[in-house]
């Protein structure tokens, strides 16, 4: 089981236990709503804090280097797109503390000087490691 704080209008939290798969849909809610609000830190909240970055197109980059890579990349979409993104998942496996989930994403993007939109799909794939009581790519 995985747990994770829901906050109340005092500040506090209770912790709440709910299934590995309920989990990462809700980190994947987080990845959608980081993008659609232009939030580069709820964005790299997503994330371990050492992971591995494959994007497409992109060189590699792993631990730390991932993270000020992902922050750098997204800082200057946002600055240059409103993004809307949509998380489509076709299935996640849980096995243990090993995790893997697979989908499409489309991507809207509007660029701020022009209003000129593109859209864009591609196929997502990912590996998932429970750290911490969480699913952490």
């Amino acid at each position: 089981m995985l747990a994770y704080v829901e906050r109340g209008s005092n500040g506090r939290g209770a912790i709440i236990f709910e299934s590995d798969q309920y989990a990462i849909s809700v980190a994947k809610t987080e990845y959608r709503e980081a993008y659609n609000t232009a939030d580069v830190d709820r964005l790299l909240a997503v994330f371990a804090s050492e992971f591995t970055d494959c994007s497409d197109g992109e060189p590699s980059f792993y631990g730390e280097e991932a993270a000020r890579a992902l922050r750098l990349r997204a800082t200057e979409l946002f600055s240059h797109f409103a993004v809307g993104i949509q998380v489509i998942i076709i299935n996640v496996v849980v096995k243990g503390d090993f995790a893997y989930d697979w989908g499409w994403h489309k991507m809207l993007l509007t660029n701020r000087d022009t209003g000129r939109a593109t859209e864009t799909k591609y196929r997502v794939f990912r590996n998932l490691e429970k750290r911490e009581r969480r699913m952490e790519d």
